[in-house]
């Protein structure tokens, strides 16, 4: 995880006013996805907890995916409580974003337990808790619990997005995790929404019904799923001016291959070792050999100043 740049003067949830009173950090992820829920965290910690412990802890959009992983498990592991509260993309329509973040947050802070005696809480508006606290403008980079609170938000949310996913591969919720996105859009456009689309959002109530599908998309989505190597992939993606598409539905293939692409290569990366690896095993094959032949290993990777003797026997 990245070092934290902000120096605080005390870890913010051990309170210098009150000694021994609890402080919370409450965050939301997922105001401007055109699908899936808001989501909250909130977080207690010990107020005795060392501050270094949670150096790297920051606001989550700050952070790779790896790093958010990482400082999900750590949070869970140190908290003294901790709560994910989320509201439904039917509920969004219902009372507009901003209420359904605000009510999230407050379900988070709600099943904390023990329940704290000070909220911060990251943004300009304090939900409708029965307790004090205050609401900081980028709390979530100012304050180490919030911050905490931002990363089990938005690694809860995404986790969510990503079951979202199998249920409803068509629209790559575990690319873009619902966000708006060109190939969010177009897939909208082309399938209209899905049950858990927000309707009164703009790229979304445009779409509610799907456009119609030709007979050659159909196919070609077929074929699509039978894609298995990198080769398969670009001679479909070669051959698409020939399948009869209409231009919207090209745009969709070509924006859900370049996902596929990343996915591939990723696989293909992950079966053929780094070169240092092949070297390293390569290095210890002939080792084993040369020793079975009765050689005496004397050095290995062995550097002078004219350069490097990987073996010496």
């Amino acid at each position: 995880m990245k070092d934290s740049t902000h120096q605080f003067f005390f870890a913010d949830w051990q309170d210098p006013v009150a000694p021994g009173r609890l402080v919370a950090g409450t965050d939301e992820a997922g105001r401007g996805p055109l699908a899936g829920p808001v989501v909250a965290g909130a977080v207690l910690f010990p107020p005795d907890l060392d501050p270094a412990i949670l150096a790297g802890i920051t606001d989550s959009k700050l952070l790779t995916e790896a790093e958010r992983e990482q400082g999900f498990e750590l949070i869970i592991t140190q908290a003294l409580s901790y709560a994910i509260a989320e509201v439904s993309a039917q509920r969004i329509d219902q009372i507009n974003i901003r209420r359904a973040s605000l009510l999230a947050m407050k379900e988070a802070v709600a099943r904390l337990d023990p329940q704290p005696g000070f909220v911060l809480v990251d943004g300009r508006d304090y939900p409708d808790i029965p307790i004090p606290g205050e609401a900081v403008i980028q709390g979530d980079r100012l304050h180490t619990v919030i911050g905490a609170a931002s990363i089990l938000a938005k690694v809860s949310r995404d986790r969510t997005m990503t079951d979202l996913h199998r249920r409803y591969p068509q629209y790559g919720f575990d690319q873009h995790k619902g966000y708006p996105t060109r190939f969010h859009k177009t897939a909208v456009a082309l399938f209209g929404a899905c049950p858990e689309h927000r309707r009164t959002f703009a790229g979304v109530k445009e779409h509610l019904r799907p456009s119609v599908q030709s007979p050659s998309l159909r196919a070609a989505l077929e074929e699509f799923g039978t894609i298995q190597s990198l080769p398969q992939l670009e001679a479909f993606h070669c051959d698409l001016p020939k399948r009869g598409l209409r231009e919207l539905e090209v745009d969709y293939l070509v924006q859900r291959l370049q996902g596929l692409r990343k996915t591939l290569r990723q696989a293909e990366r992950a079966r053929q070792p780094a070169t240092v690896d092949r070297g390293a095993y390569w290095e210890g094959a002939v080792t084993t050999f040369l020793q079975a032949k009765g050689y005496h290993l004397l050095e290995r990777n062995f550097r002078g100043p004219h350069g490097e003797i990987d073996i010496i026997t």
